[in-house]
């Protein structure tokens, strides 16, 4: 079966938002790109920003799913391990086309004002987020698993702009996996 027409928008507007930005995609290039009217784009959503809010959770939804598997994986069962682990798959999460962190970053930019429910979902996203390593660091049986997931998603989350805007990717990930072994280090200490 073919995908729908809805999902055919969501995937229309997350390839362009991914390339373009937000603000510089209008809704003229979505529906040319979902290969539908505009009639049909209303019937689905309110606004080109209930696209952007769907996006993004989908983005992220699939971004933390695609993280959690993969720290799976690499920790092999460690606790500890998991908190470090997603670091190191990062790169291969990024070029594997889960852009989830890329999209969030740009639309925090683009959204600014706490209000905006644009921005909203960009919290909601991060929370997300936060709410799966503290997971993480509970299990490692750390003493402050809010203070410690929320110093790994500061940097995991810096890591990922870091890369947006470095020539040197490779160091640029290099660099956050040693900050987050020294903060999980210093949080068992």
């Amino acid at each position: 079966m073919g995908i729908g027409t809805r999902d055919r928008i969501v995937a229309a507007g997350r390839e362009l938002f991914a390339k373009h930005g937000f603000g510089q995609v209008g809704l003229d290039q979505i529906v040319q790109q979902a290969r539908l009217t505009k009639t049909t784009f209303y019937n689905h959503f309110e606004s080109k920003e209930q696209l952007i809010r769907e996006v993004l959770d989908l983005q992220e939804h699939q971004m933390r799913e695609a993280v959690s598997a993969a720290v799976e994986q690499q920790a092999a069962g460690d606790p500890r391990r998991k908190l470090v682990a997603m670091f190191r798959v990062l790169p291969e999460i990024l070029d594997g086309g889960c852009f989830g962190c890329n999209l969030l970053i740009s639309a925090a930019a683009d959204y600014p004002n706490e209000l905006d429910p644009i921005h909203q979902a960009v919290s909601r996203n991060k929370q997300a987020m936060s709410k799966l390593v503290q997971g993480w660091a509970e299990e490692a049986g750390a003493a402050d698993a809010a203070a410690l997931a929320g110093m790994l998603v500061q940097i995991y989350y810096g890591s990922v702009l870091d890369q947006m805007l470095s020539n040197d990717r490779e160091q640029s990930f290099a660099n956050a996996f040693r900050a987050a072994e020294l903060c999980v280090g210093s949080a068992f200490a």
